[in-house]
């Protein structure tokens, strides 16, 4: 690179995936799918945007590398109405378990989920 030349990191030009979570209305945001994992929050409302999961997904990307960490940002929604919210948080748990057991996924809880609603991953990571 010469002097002033500007580039554009592989973190930059890299795109947040969206993995869909069937059956439930829920998604998991991964960002540098290169990573070996990804960690981030699973959040859980009447709708969980896109958009706001992949900004936090890089935020998150960007806060490890701040450390040196070789380690993707993540971010997860569940889209239910709160009378839904406790089945849609089971199923999403029972559908992501096969990312989690690769060790491509490591949820923590955020907005609306408990740390016991994840506790059937723990084993798993």
């Amino acid at each position: 690179m010469t002097e002033g030349e500007v580039t554009q990191n592989s973190c930059q030009a890299a795109v947040v995936k969206i993995v869909k979570v069937e059956p439930t209305n829920s998604f998991v945001a991964i960002d540098l799918q290169e990573c070996n994992r990804s960690v981030g929050v699973v959040r859980q409302a009447r709708k969980v945007l896109q958009s706001s999961a992949k900004d936090l997904a890089r935020s998150l990307t960007y806060g490890f590398a701040s450390f040196e960490l070789p380690v993707g940002g993540a971010s997860a929604g569940i889209s239910a109405e709160a009378k839904e919210s406790e089945s849609a948080i089971s199923d999403f748990v029972s559908a992501v378990a096969p990312l989690v057991e690769a060790g491509t996924f490591l949820p923590s809880p955020g907005k609306g989920v408990s740390e016991s609603d994840l506790s059937d991953l723990r084993p798993l990571d």
